[in-house]
């Protein structure tokens, strides 16, 4: 079961909290689904008496991962956290809303699958002395993003690459990286994956926004102060296609590079 923190929160589906709340499409509008308000618009309701909730006026879209009232859009719309505070009687407290978020997900993943979006590459900028993990979809490079944690390149031959961690043996890498695929195969544990994996595996975190937080510290050379929001929430489909799965060759015992 996946564990969530307060940095998944952007990468959390509507839908999926939504379904977590017991709230499900009442309609579809053009890319929207439509559910019903799960949410007084606190303006409204404490100055008016206007009465929101319940009325099927809540529309997500699950291509931008953002929502908005139909009929109140000028007053109630935007991303996870917005709704959330709506819910939450519009709390102006940052924290109450992400605390009930994550219980919210916590409680609902016990017995259901629940899967973050796509998580993006960083990009780190220094504005005025300030470490800004600026999040952008591209790769990260795993044969540099190893070296800057530390490892040692002992081993080459083609597109693969040998490294020791750091005080590790010479004679023998603990793991191997395929610079083409850009990904790391350990053959003692028989883990392999992306820069994302390799994070959680040196963290011990599962949570895939911290292993973000890692490798954006490790590329920034220092502590991230700073994180901006993810370019909208769609796939790169410029990406390339994955490539087959390959077995990395076993470098040969007692042999220096």
């Amino acid at each position: 079961m996946n564990t969530f923190n307060k940095y998944d929160i952007p990468y959390i589906r509507l839908t999926d909290f939504m379904e977590a709340i017991g709230n499900k499409p009442v309609g579809k509008q053009g890319d929207n689904l439509i559910y019903n308000a799960p949410y007084n618009i606190e303006t409204l309701y404490r100055v008016y008496g206007i009465e929101t909730k319940g009325k099927p006026t809540c529309a997500v879209n699950p291509n931008t991962n953002k929502w908005e009232d139909l009929e109140w859009s000028a007053y109630a719309r935007g991303d996870l956290n917005s709704l959330a505070r709506e819910i939450c009687n519009f709390t102006t407290d940052k924290k109450i809303a992400e605390k009930y978020i994550l219980d919210v997900l916590t409680e609902y993943n016990r017995e259901h699958a629940v899967s973050l979006m796509p998580m993006p590459s960083v990009r780190i900028i220094n504005e005025g002395g300030v470490s800004v993990m600026d999040i952008r979809p591209k790769e990260i490079n795993l044969n540099e993003f190893v070296r800057q944690i530390g490892y040692r390149q002992i081993y080459r031959n083609g597109e693969w690459r040998g490294f020791s961690v750091p005080g590790g043996r010479d004679s023998y890498p603990d793991i191997m990286v395929n610079t083409k695929q850009n990904k790391w195969y350990d053959y003692n544990s028989s883990d392999s994956g992306d820069a994302y994996a390799l994070a959680s595996r040196i963290t011990g975190e599962d949570s895939p926004s911290e292993s973000l937080w890692f490798i954006a510290s490790v590329l920034a050379g220092k502590e991230v102060n700073e994180v901006r929001e993810p370019w909208g929430n769609k796939v790169d489909k410029s990406q390339k296609a994955a490539q087959p799965k390959q077995q990395p060759p076993k470098p040969k015992r007692k042999m220096r590079f």
